[in-house]
């Protein structure tokens, strides 16, 4: 599950200048209405629509792990002035439905994406708290917008510069994970943001340099009772004096781990191939078991990887 996160703001106070220290291939934006970037962009593609079908079909394909939605209100604003003249209440709804329907689209994305929704803000019916601008009432008494969002930051702009809020004030709607930002106030840097929030969640599965082995030199057939042993071999977890084996084998753990996942082995041996550490003739089992409990500690960005590689479309 991709983690979705909302800044909040008023026009003008820095969301979407928030993304200037991306770089261009680091980021996909959606451009809801299609406005310049307000910062130098040369480089930067944006893709300019309101429609929902149109969204879904860029996000499957991208191979970006940073989204943004940028003026993510006006999906519902645009709709809502299209079908200005229609009757009666069942529209917003329909309006608010599709708006839920999609956040819903966007947290079901590759769990290394961090969709960002850049939101205009209301004062709230009861007049005393400043929460993300919806269309009707739908979202506001049945769903509560934010409540689907990991993380809620909101603009703020004083003499000292733009900045975004991390801790609730009491009259907002803002959260962020204990410990995930070090200050209540940090600069209006998406970039900064987009890194804390990884490093925070460990999203990225890019093994350092430490843990990427050269391959062995010994056999594994020539290693009896070793952890190189094939787990679909009759005698394995048999413990005799000959092949003293005690528990599982490292590629009978990562076998199970793959299983529970619905990876497959040439999945594995793929990704594995992609970071240039394996061949991918390489066989699991020849695999450095210190890699292996890598590879095991990080199976959910693996999984992530692996899925976002098996259909793109979906």
């Amino acid at each position: 599950m991709a983690i979705t996160v909302m800044i909040l703001g008023e026009s003008g106070t820095g969301k979407s200048a928030s993304l200037r220290n991306f770089k261009p291939g680091d980021v996909e934006i959606i451009n809801v209405i299609g406005k310049p970037l307000p910062f130098r962009s040369r480089g930067f593609e944006t893709h300019s629509t309101d429609s929902y079908t149109t969204i879904k079909q860029i996000l499957r394909k991208t191979d970006k792990k940073s989204i943004v939605i940028d003026d993510a209100q006006y999906l519902m604003a645009n709709e809502f002035m299209r079908r200005a003249k229609e009757k009666g209440y069942e529209k917003f709804t329909e309006i608010g439905q599709n708006f839920w329907d999609f956040v819903n689209f966007c947290r079901n994305l590759p769990e290394d994406k961090i969709v960002y929704f850049l939101q205009h803000v209301e004062t709230s019916a009861d007049g005393n708290t400043i929460k993300a601008k919806t269309i009707g009432k739908m979202l506001d008494e049945k769903v509560t917008l934010e409540g689907m969002f990991a993380v809620v930051l909101r603009t703020h702009v004083d003499e000292d510069g733009y900045g975004f809020t991390t801790q609730n004030s009491g009259a907002d709607t803002v959260k962020s994970p204990v410990g995930m930002f070090e200050d209540q106030l940090i600069p209006n840097d998406l970039k900064k943001v987009d890194e804390a929030i990884r490093e925070y969640w460990d999203l990225d599965f890019d093994p350092p340099e430490d843990v990427k082995p050269a391959l062995r030199e010994e056999d594994p057939e020539e290693m009896p009772g070793g952890k190189y042993i094939d787990v679909s071999a009759p005698h394995v977890d048999v413990i005799d004096d000959e092949t003293p084996l005690t528990g599982k084998t490292e590629y009978g753990r990562i076998k199970t781990v793959l299983l529970e996942k619905g990876i497959s082995d040439e999945e594995l041996r793929a990704i594995v191939a992609d970071k240039g550490i394996y061949p991918f003739e390489t066989l699991i089992s020849d695999y450095d078991p210190d890699f292996i409990d890598y590879l095991i500690e990080n199976i959910n960005k693996i999984h992530s990887a692996i899925v976002a590689k098996r259909d793109p479309l979906g």
